[in-house]
């Protein structure tokens, strides 16, 4: 029997996204672990389970799990035990209304210091 991938182990949406936040996929500059960011977890939720098949309400129904209900399923688990520690998350890279990019693009541009600027500083 060929081994199960993660979204077959698990029967529900929530099981499955609980071993999703725990799942780390590496380490960063300062050693700590690093897990999918929601946006990601949420899109591997969907491509496993397209249409809930398992029994309840929302059998045949496509899932509607949301980037919040991922952070409350985290909060809750972080709540519940307090020596669990989640893998850190990358930021969302989504832009906020009215800015045009990061706040590094909005800043003004600097030249860059060369030494001939540096003496045309100094004299």
């Amino acid at each position: 029997m060929a081994p199960r991938t993660l979204a077959e182990r698990h029967k529900t949406v929530k099981g499955y996204a609980i071993a999703l936040i725990l799942q780390s996929i590496g380490t960063d500059y300062e050693g700590r672990n690093v897990g999918l960011s929601y946006r990601e977890i949420l899109a591997r939720i969907r491509k496993a389970f397209p249409i809930i098949t398992y029994n309840g309400p929302h059998k045949g129904q496509p899932i509607k799990m949301t980037v919040k209900q991922l952070r409350e399923i985290a909060y809750t688990m972080q709540s519940e035990n307090r020596k669990l520690r989640l893998p850190v998350r990358p930021r969302s890279d989504r832009k906020k209304r009215g800015q045009s990019g990061s706040a590094i693009t909005n800043q003004p541009k600097v030249a860059p210091v060369t030494p001939a600027t540096r003496a045309r500083q100094k004299g």
